[in-house]
Parts: C-alpha cells; sequence; structure tokens
C-alpha cells in the first residue's frame, strides 16, 4: 500500500529494483555438496526448504593445509528475502 504522509494525496511513483533470475542449487536434507571455491569466485546460490522444524546449515573446509585457508561469507535469506544468518569463516574447520 503506498499513500502521502499525513493524510496527503497525489500522484506517486513506486521503483522496484529486483535483480534476474539466479540459478540456485537445491540442498537435500542430510546429502553434502562438495563446492569448489576458485581464487575470486562469483557468488554462489543455494537454495532448501526449512519447514517448521530446528535446521542446521553447516559449512565445512575439507581443503588440506591449515584451517584458516578458507575465507568465506555465508548469508541465509528467508522466501522474503530478509537476511536470517550470516557465516563468516577463514578461522574454523566449520561453521554452523
Amino acid at each position: 500500500m503506498v499513500s502521502g504522509q499525513n493524510g496527503t494525496s497525489g500522484e506517486f511513483l513506486l521503483k522496484l529494483y529486483g535483480r534476474g533470475v539466479v540459478a540456485a542449487t537445491p540442498l537435500t536434507f542430510g546429502q553434502g555438496v562438495d563446492v569448489t571455491v576458485p581464487t575470486n569466485p562469483p557468488p554462489q546460490y543455494f537454495s532448501f526448504e526449512a519447514q517448521d522444524c530446528p535446521t542446521v546449515l553447516t559449512v565445512a573446509n575439507k581443503s588440506e593445509g591449515q584451517p584458516f585457508t578458507f575465507p568465506f561469507v555465508v548469508k541465509v535469506r528467508n522466501q522474503q528475502g530478509q537476511e536470517i544468518a550470516y557465516l563468516r569463516g577463514g578461522d574454523a574447520l566449520e561453521d554452523r
């Protein structure tokens, strides 16, 4: 609903900024997905349905070497696009 402030009226212009279709890899409960993260990668998108139950999303570093070799950022958004979780790694083998 768009309306004027304090009961004012007039013509309004509503601009919506969106993004194009994004290909997302579906995640399946109990099945891990191996993802290769190259240097300076483009964003990768994944989708899953959590329904009405507690849900844990685990991001694990399976690369060889020190645990400090896998810096990443994971943003989890709900169906409305609101950010509901934020993981920032690079100092652990696994983040939830």
